[in-house]
């Protein structure tokens, strides 16, 4: 886990995957579970590209039986979007790896799962005009599960939604979701960017 972790501030994806062979399952809290080195590169490279990540693991337990291993323990994370005036997203939760001995003698892991503490994230407030920082990938991807989407209210003129390159009416995609209209089982989202949309004050109550 360390060496995964290190690879985190000198964003370098291969680094942090180095552990990893084409057959390592990744699951990652509030995204949908990756299979191999190369994806799980892809990700970690998108998430560097787009913010400043802190991750620091503690090792709880090793068991070893044979070519076996199964470690877990527990980690903290900061997460600042590189947007000016966007504040940071803290993280905690638990990790587990399952590990296999190579013929080399080296260990590579089998699979890697983290547990996060914190629910679906909720965005951000910061910044004189109360705006708020998406974190498109987990908060998009959970709101529309949850039919709740785009919920609350906005500046119409400030909110834009884009699908296949067409925009959306907001208002109208809003109603489809809360009504039950339309349902989405599943939802996966790739090539996301951090956006900075104005948000109006919080009513008190």
């Amino acid at each position: 886990m360390e060496t995964y972790a290190k690879g985190h501030p000198r964003k370098d994806a291969p680094a942090s995957a180095a552990m990893m062979t084409d057959k390592t399952a990744f699951f990652e809290p509030h995204f949908p579970a990756m299979t191999g080195k190369d994806a799980v590169v892809k990700f970690l490279a998108m998430a560097f590209e787009q913010f400043d990540v802190e991750m620091i693991p503690v090792v709880t337990d090793v068991q070893v039986e044979g070519n076996l291993a199964i470690m877990h323990g527990t980690y903290t994370q900061k997460l600042t979007p590189k947007v000016e005036g966007a504040a940071a997203m803290p993280d905690s939760g638990n990790w587990t790896v399952a590990a296999r001995r190579q013929a080399d003698g080296s260990w590579k892991w089998d699979w890697i799962m983290g547990a996060s503490d914190r629910r679906c994230p909720e965005p951000p407030l910061t910044g004189p005009k109360n705006r708020r920082s998406c974190r498109p990938s987990a908060n998009w991807h959970c709101c529309r599960q949850a039919r709740h989407a785009h919920s609350r209210p906005a500046r119409g003129e400030e909110r834009n939604l884009f699908e296949d390159g067409q925009a959306v009416d907001v208002a109208k995609a809003t109603a489809e979701y809360k009504s039950g209209a339309i349902r989405i089982d599943s939802d996966i989202a790739r090539d996301l960017r951090v956006y900075i949309s104005e948000m109006p004050p919080s009513q008190p109550g």
